[in-house]
Parts: C-alpha cells; sequence; structure tokens
C-alpha cells in the first residue's frame, strides 16, 4: 500500500492491515461508514491539492502521488 494512502487512512481513522504471506501487497482497510467517508473525502482534497501545482501534467501527477500506474 502506498505510503500517502496509509497516511491518509490513519488521519481518518481507519484501520489497515496486511494479509500477505508473501510479497506484502495483500493490504485491507477496514473502518466504519464515517470514517470511510472521511478517508474518501481526504483522498479527494489531496488530489485536488496535486491539481493546483502548476508545473505538472494532474493526471501523472496524482497518479504518481499515490503510486498508482496508468492502463
Amino acid at each position: 500500500m502506498n505510503e500517502q494512502i496509509k497516511l491518509l487512512a490513519e488521519q481518518a481513522g481507519i484501520g489497515y492491515y496486511n494479509l500477505s504471506t508473501g510479497n506484502g501487497d495483500n493490504w485491507r482497510l477496514g473502518g466504519t461508514p464515517e470514517e470511510l467517508k472521511k478517508f474518501a473525502e481526504l483522498i479527494i482534497k489531496e488530489c485536488a491539492n496535486v491539481a493546483l501545482r502548476e508545473d505538472h501534467d494532474p493526471h501523472e501527477c496524482i497518479l504518481s502521488h499515490f503510486g498508482v500506474k496508468d492502463g
């Protein structure tokens, strides 16, 4: 899980844990509906802040910021 996602989950009060016994890519999030709503709002705010930067392509920067591959 991307460190940025972990940080936002913590800010929203959401727990996260790893079910993996191998490569470490089996993360799960858990929380109340209110915590999940807060988490979604934090992600949207983070995307909006990244998109405000004037010296980049917002699409590529947001994907990179969250460690997501395009396509």
